[in-house]
């Protein structure tokens, strides 16, 4: 975590997010399996696109503004993986992804806390 740069942490939130896409051909097609999919796919795919418009943020609050918004979505992308994991009895695929969405969710608080204190 510590000393991460940030393509390194753009290409990490973009692997997530395509990890989380890959979940759809893993579970079964339920309705609610589709439901929780749907929005996993939206909010994980989120944490990379804000990242990037943090990255032309126009001022130190914007930056804080849409690396809290990268939070957010970490954390409810994590929500949504424990909804899939609890509903499937898990699967270490997903075990993989929650673990990544808790760091996702330290890194972006740890960046924010940095942030703000400077």
């Amino acid at each position: 975590m510590a000393g991460i740069k940030s393509d390194q942490l753009y290409e990490r939130a973009k692997e997530f997010a395509l990890g989380c896409a890959k979940i759809g051909s893993v579970v079964p097609k339920t309705t609610a399996n589709i439901t929780y999919f749907r929005q996993l796919v939206r909010s994980s795919a989120s944490i990379a696109a804000n990242y990037l418009e943090a990255q032309e943020a126009l001022g130190k609050q914007d930056f804080v503004f849409r690396l809290k918004i990268c939070r957010k979505e970490a954390k409810e992308s994590r929500y949504w993986l424990e909804l899939l994991s609890e509903l499937n009895h898990a699967g270490e695929k997903l075990i993989e992804l929650q673990r990544e969405a808790d760091e996702l969710v330290r890194i972006f608080s740890k960046s924010v806390r940095t942030t703000e204190s400077h």
